[in-house]
């Protein structure tokens, strides 16, 4: 994969160099928790948004690039 074939929802990994993504999701969003997996977002941690439970979930540059683009 090159660098302009990444998703816009994920190009910030290749195009801003960055590490890793994050996504928080509430509990109970299954559709934007189902969106995270297939792009192959998995869960870091537990946490809370204004009293509301939610999982972190994250996507490392080196789990979503081919080794050329790390």
């Amino acid at each position: 994969m090159t660098s302009d074939q990444i998703p816009a929802s994920v190009g910030g990994v290749g195009s801003l160099g960055l590490s890793q993504i994050t996504a928080v999701i509430h509990h109970g969003n299954t559709a934007s928790s189902a969106v995270a997996r297939r792009l192959g977002f998995t869960p870091l941690r537990e946490d809370s948004v204004l009293n509301r439970p939610c999982t972190v979930h994250a996507l490392a540059r080196v789990d979503y690039l081919s080794p050329d683009l790390r």
